[in-house]
């Protein structure tokens, strides 16, 4: 009896452990599930390039701080140039070459910033 009693005891341990260490939940996935991304702002400024304003929500560290245009025909990729706009880092504004308005007007593309996609129309440069 006991050693029945001693199995049922370590049997049900055993599954308890294994549950317990499957529903943990890692630390740093509740940091990236409470963060998000919204574009504000995105607009040809002659003379500048494309300029694209991002809302942070959530924490964010320096180096995620990136972006970049995708073109959805072709892939061509380039970088953007990003710097925080406010003391509190949440905000961020990038600019992609004005070359790349000029070139790709009109064309559809995707921003990536910090690791969230937006589907765009890369906007036409101004004629005079």
């Amino acid at each position: 009896m006991y050693k029945r009693l001693f199995l049922i005891v370590a049997l049900i341990s055993i599954l308890g452990l294994a549950l317990a260490t499957a529903f943990t939940v890692n630390p740093l996935q509740i940091d990236k599930q409470d963060r998000s991304v919204k574009m504000t702002l995105m607009k040809y400024i002659p003379g500048k390039g494309i300029v694209f304003r991002f809302q942070l929500y959530g924490r964010f560290t320096s180096a995620e701080l990136k972006g970049k245009i995708q073109l959805t025909r072709g892939g061509d990729t380039r970088s953007l140039y990003c710097i925080p706009k406010d003391s509190s880092d949440k905000v961020v504004q990038c600019t992609a070459q004005a070359a790349t308005a000029g070139v790709y007007g009109g064309e559809a593309a995707v921003v990536t910033f910090a690791g969230f996609t937006f589907p765009i129309t890369i906007p036409n440069t101004p004629t005079p």
